[in-house]
């Protein structure tokens, strides 16, 4: 089969979109975009900020678990990744956060020259409409509208008060390169609608010569040549087909750091003893494909208050409504975690190790579990874990969904610095301000007396915030990364690897204004391997 394009982009989420845009406005490249899902264009649960919780356990959700995690009560974790043209950027909060600088500092002092926070702001910048800060950290001309929350509720507001009562002062701008503090999160969002990587990137390019958008198409496993050293095509389902599509020059693997790792593996690309044991064929020896598995624990603690209708009982058909009316003035333009903040648990630390997320609502259960009465959430969020997981085929069903295994808490120290977190939570709804606002009504315990009490809530509750990486990490050696720091992966002349699973370390922060500037770098450094 003739080859009908130059770059075929095997994932349409975040950085598959961006990445997209980029390769076809160099202006002499074909490229196709494969997506699983569909493109969701008028899905109003997409649009609608407040909605997103309504796409979990969808069609516009993988809905994946994690094998039992000992360290949390053997439970299975639930782990959302979108379906939909914009990956999880489609059904995510849409906060958008960068990190401390250290981390990418971090990561070029590993061997990946270029990767250093400096070297990587432009590419930041690149991607962002920021309709409030400009330089020298922000970008004003890109293709994301990031935007200050249209209508924050008051309750945001006097959280970052409670914060900076509690030792944690206020801060303007969660983006600088020095992030400890607390205020408002900016988000991607135009006039109150989620301004996601689909529209943002790719809905204007359909029907444009050089654009081919491919939804309903499941890749499969890429074809390698019999060395092991190129990809000569990739086989897709479509339907209850199979076929094989082509590219002339790259394929550029952008499927997520759960799926990522999964195409490679079922590509025959990866340990060759754990291919074998599931009956794959290795091919390329790469045993580092699908290890290093991070994610950042959170935990809510909750509280009821009184004086302040809260976003528990937001969803009324008025509500909706108004939001198609007036969005300035609608609760429906909210992403939940309106605000936030950065913590150091010990002062020496050279970065903040506890990120914070703020709800004016019950945040109980991933949001499946609503409250009747009013309610907070403070949620603790470990930024930097030391415990490492996998991504491997099930031997049961190597084309179905992977298991996943985060390996929460495997490292005794995360836990201990949790804890630090989970009650410096506790410090903050337990100060004057929100006590003033106290109902007594909460659901669950936000108070402990004792480390036992205190262990066995965070072994309950514990969930991940859906920001899975590391798991096709770049550096320069093959026994221990996949992808080389240009992101073309070891030994394979045309594949690269361009989403957050070529993280080497988490980003102390969430991860998609990361993995979206990763997109930005690697369209620059894919162009750069063929030119």
């Amino acid at each position: 089969m003739r080859a009908e394009h130059d770059f075929l982009i095997l994932g349409g989420g975040s950085a598959g979109c961006l990445l997209a845009r980029r390769l076809w406005e160099a202006g002499k490249n074909k490229v196709a975009l494969v997506e699983s899902g569909q493109a969701g264009w008028l899905d109003p649960r997409i649009k609608i900020p407040a909605a997103f919780v309504h796409l979990y356990k969808t069609r516009r959700d993988y809905a994946y678990f994690s094998v039992p995690q000992p360290n949390l009560k053997n439970r299975r974790l639930f782990l959302p990744r979108g379906r939909v043209l914009g990956g999880s950027g489609s059904i995510n909060a849409m906060i958008y956060i960068r990190g401390h600088r250290a981390v990418y500092d971090h990561w070029a002092s590993l061997g990946n020259s270029g990767w250093d926070y400096d070297s990587v702001l432009p590419y930041f910048k690149r991607t962002e409409k920021n309709q409030r800060f400009g330089e020298p950290w922000h970008g004003t001309q890109g293709l994301l509208n990031i935007a200050d929350l249209l209508r924050p509720h008051p309750l945001s507001r006097l959280f970052v008060e409670a914060m900076a009562e509690a030792g944690i002062p206020p801060r303007e701008d969660l983006n600088e390169p020095e992030t400890e503090g607390a205020g408002l999160h900016q988000v991607n969002q135009r006039q109150g609608e989620r301004h996601s990587p689909a529209r943002a990137f790719i809905r204007e390019l359909v029907g444009r010569p050089g654009f081919v958008l491919l939804t309903g198409h499941r890749a499969l496993r890429l074809v390698l040549n019999e060395t092991g050293t190129e990809v000569s095509g990739v086989e897709v389902l479509v339907g209850k087909k199979k076929q094989t599509l082509r590219a002339r020059k790259g394929y550029i693997v952008s499927c997520g750091a759960f799926d990522t790792p999964a195409l490679l593996l079922r590509s025959g690309i990866g340990d060759a003893e754990a291919l074998s044991a599931v009956g794959i064929q290795p091919i390329v020896h790469l045993p580092a494909v699908g290890k290093n598995l991070q994610d950042h624990p959170y935990l809510p603690l909750t509280m009821g208050v009184k004086n302040y209708t809260t976003y528990d009982q937001a969803e009324t058909l008025w509500n909706i409504l108004s939001w198609y009316v007036s969005r300035s003035r609608s609760l429906m333009t909210t992403n939940a975690a309106e605000a936030g903040g950065f913590w150091r648990s010990s002062p020496g630390l050279p970065q903040p190790d506890i990120q914070f997320h703020f709800v004016p609502a019950h945040f109980m259960d991933h949001g499946f579990v609503r409250s009747r009465s009013s309610g907070i959430s403070l949620c603790a969020i470990l930024l930097q874990p030391q415990s490492r997981g996998s991504v491997t085929l099930n031997p049961h069903d190597v084309w179905g969904a992977p298991l996943i295994d985060p390996a929460v808490f495997s490292d005794s120290e995360d836990l201990a610095t949790f804890q630090k977190g989970v009650l410096k939570c506790s410090e903050v709804l337990h100060g004057p301000i929100f006590q003033a606002l106290a109902s007594g009504q909460d659901p669950l315990p936000n108070r402990f007396h004792d480390e036992t009490s205190l262990q066995e809530h965070i072994r309950n509750y514990t969930e991940l915030l859906y920001h899975p990486a590391g798991t096709c990490r770049m550096g320069t050696d093959p026994c221990h990364s996949v992808t080389s720091p240009s992101l073309q992966v070891h030994g394979i002349s045309n594949l690269f690897v361009a989403d957050a699973s070529v993280m080497p370390t988490i980003s102390a922060g969430n991860t998609h204004a990361p993995t979206l500037m990763i997109a930005e770098k690697a369209s620059e450094l894919i162009q750069k391997s063929f030119s």
